[in-house]
């Protein structure tokens, strides 16, 4: 097996998990920052879906046209590096908003990796990443990145009084 065909199967079994945790919070609580917290899951989710986009498309291929119908700028503003949570409806997209985008990400890299050979990923990336050089890492640290996410929502879950998700 490729190892492409294997992260892009990586990816999907780990939104499986991801999207397993989101949903199982109703919408009304994802602002919510719980007590001795420091995030909540609109914060983890509009991040994931900035980071998917950058690790997926962003470090691999030039900027399309139709990227913003993706991942709109807002997002990138609330959610990307150096943002902070915030509980203030206006400083947050709607969960909703927030599935669509990490739906609609993750359907494009899938979309398009199909088509990336082994040896296109192993050149170096377009935009530089202080852990890694070559695309074929930054579609790893998609899946890595993502994974440690799942385990903050995980937490908050745990935090908000939801029982263990397993």
């Amino acid at each position: 097996m490729s190892a492409v065909k294997f992260i892009r199967e990586q990816m999907i079994v780990t939104r499986k998990y991801t999207q397993g945790l989101l949903l199982s919070v109703p919408d009304e609580r994802w602002l919510e920052i719980p007590a001795g917290g420091v995030s909540n899951l609109a914060w983890q989710g509009g991040h994931i879906a900035v980071a998917a986009y950058r690790l997926g498309l962003g470090r691999i291929r030039d900027p399309h046209p139709g990227d913003e119908a993706i991942l709109p700028a807002r997002f990138v503003d609330l959610y990307g590096k150096g943002t902070n949570p915030s509980t203030d409806p206006s400083q947050n997209e709607t969960p909703d908003r927030i599935r669509t985008a990490l739906e609609a990400v993750q359907r494009q890299v899938l979309s398009e990796s199909q088509y990336w050979s082994d040896e296109e990923l192993e050149t170096e990336c377009l935009l530089p990443h202080p852990i890694f050089s070559k695309k074929i890492d930054s579609l790893w640290w998609y899946v890595r990145h993502e994974a440690i996410h799942a385990g903050q929502i995980g937490l908050i879950r745990r935090m908000l009084g939801y029982d263990p998700a397993w």
